[in-house]
């Protein structure tokens, strides 16, 4: 007669088995979750940031003799490094930086077609958007959430006052 293990033993086995797969499960799970829950943290708190530090408008924006001209007013103290532009135009769209701009500063900024990509004319362009890059924790940061974009005026306003001509149908 052969025999196997008791039914007892075998019991004793299968809970053993189970409370051990369950403590390593809980403890990657509490890690997983801690880690989900201190970067979703991290990251409202940068956007915390960007909302709060910063009010960026683009004043102007205009085309004028192959030159891209606008200017971005930063109305409170934060310090921009650096901004991401993405020119959109009317049958492409190119991504290039700049300059940035000091708090509670206004700045001036002039693209010129040797500044894009070949293959992307400025003269194509219908809109700009800038995307602030921010200093956090010595790093830096961009804040998707407070781009700044403005409609491409075919002619010069506002600060350009008379410098412009009237090209693409302004009058």
């Amino acid at each position: 007669m052969k025999r196997g293990i008791s039914p007892l033993i075998s019991m004793v086995i299968l809970i053993s088995l189970v409370i051990i797969i369950a403590t390593v499960t809980l403890f990657w799970g509490t890690d997983f979750v801690n880690v989900i829950i201190t970067s979703t943290e991290s990251e409202q708190q940068k956007q915390f940031i960007c909302l709060n530090e910063y009010d960026l408008k683009m004043t102007e924006s205009c085309y004028k003799e192959k030159e891209l001209l606008f200017t971005i007013e930063n109305n409170q103290n934060g310090q921009v490094n650096k901004f991401i532009l993405n020119l959109i135009g009317s049958s492409a769209s190119r991504t290039i930086e700049t300059q940035g701009l000091t708090g509670f500063g206004k700045k001036s900024y002039i693209i010129s077609q040797n500044d894009v990509p070949q293959e992307f004319e400025l003269d194509s362009l219908t809109q700009i958007k800038a995307t602030p890059i921010i200093p956090i924790d010595d790093m830096e940061y961009g804040c998707s959430n407070v781009f700044v974009g403005n409609n491409l005026l075919g002619c010069c306003i506002g600060y350009f006052g008379n410098n412009c001509e009237k090209i693409r149908g302004c009058t």
